[in-house]
């Protein structure tokens, strides 16, 4: 039987961590946007939303990991007038 989605949340598991297969997805993601790869294009090569990867991205980011960098030069003007 297919595990149910709250099954890989850490909310669920011993002290909080992140379930393997979400570091694995994660990991991926994180590698596909540093080689230069759309949102879109990790989304489907994964078969997941796109929403999902940009989840990721974005906690990348406030984790400080490097490889979640923003391309986009309009949204990092956007983010750099916002905080100041």
């Amino acid at each position: 039987m297919a595990k149910q989605f709250w099954e890989y949340s850490s909310r669920t598991r011993k002290q909080h961590d992140t379930h393997p297969k979400v570091k694995v997805l994660r990991e991926s993601i994180l590698i596909h946007w540093a080689a230069g790869w759309t949102q879109e294009a990790i989304a489907y090569s994964h078969s997941i939303h796109v929403d999902t990867v940009n989840s990721h991205l974005r906690r990348a980011r406030k984790a400080g990991d490097h490889r979640a960098q923003i391309r986009q030069p309009a949204a990092l003007k956007a983010l750099e007038m916002a905080s100041g």
